[in-house]
C-alpha cells in the first residue's frame, strides 16, 4: 500500500495543487478583471479629458472668433461712425460756408442798398441845398436890386431935391425924409 498511498497522496496533492491552482487562477482573472476594468475607467476618463480639453478649445476657439468679429464690428461701426461725424461735420461747414456767402451776398445787397439810399440822399440833400442856395441867391439879387432901386430912388430924390429949389423941398419932405 505504500504506493497506493503515495498515488494516493499525489492525488491529494494534485487535487490540492489543482484547488490551489484554480483559486490562483480565479484571483489572476479577478485581478485581470480590476485591472482591465482599472484600464477602461482610466480610458474612459482619458476620453472624457480629452473630449474636455476639445471642447475647452472649442469653447476658447469660439470665444476668439466671437471677440475677433465683435471687435471688427465695433471697429468697423466706429469707422463707420467717424465717417459719418466727418460727412456731419462736413455738411455743416457746407451748410456755414452757404450761409455766410448768402449772408455776405445779402450784406453786399443791403450795403449796396444802403449806399444807393444815401446817395439818394446825398443828391436830395445836395438839390435842397443847391435851391436853398438859388433862392438866397435870388433873395439878395432882388435885395440888392431893391435896395439899389431904393438907392437909385433916394439918389434921384437927392438930385431932384437939389434941382428944385427951396419950395419944392417943403413938398418932397414929407413924402420921404431925407438926411444928407
Amino acid at each position: 500500500m505504500h504506493l497506493s498511498k503515495k498515488v494516493q497522496m499525489a492525488r491529494k496533492k494534485a487535487e490540492q495543487d489543482s484547488i490551489l491552482l484554480a483559486n490562483r487562477i480565479r484571483l489572476l482573472r479577478n485581478e485581470e478583471a480590476k485591472t482591465r476594468k482599472k484600464i477602461v475607467e482610466t480610458e474612459k476618463k482619458t476620453q472624457e479629458i480629452i473630449d474636455a480639453r476639445r471642447r475647452n478649445e472649442k469653447r476658447r476657439q469660439d470665444k476668439e472668433a466671437f471677440e475677433a468679429h465683435k471687435e471688427a464690428l465695433e471697429s468697423e461701426f466706429r469707422t463707420k461712425q467717424m465717417m459719418d461725424r466727418a460727412d456731419q461735420q462736413h455738411k455743416v461747414q457746407d451748410k456755414l460756408r452757404s450761409i455766410r456767402e448768402r449772408n455776405q451776398g445779402a450784406g453786399n445787397v443791403i450795403r449796396q442798398e444802403r449806399q444807393a439810399y444815401q446817395e439818394v440822399v446825398d443828391f436830395e440833400r445836395q438839390a435842397a441845398a443847391d435851391e436853398a442856395f438859388a433862392r438866397a441867391e435870388q433873395v439878395r439879387a432882388a435885395m440888392s436890386q431893391a435896395a439899389r432901386t431904393v438907392l437909385m430912388a433916394s439918389i434921384m430924390d437927392v438930385r431932384m431935391y437939389l434941382l428944385l429949389g427951396a419950395n419944392m423941398r417943403a413938398k418932397f419932405s414929407a413924402r420921404a425924409p431925407f438926411k444928407p
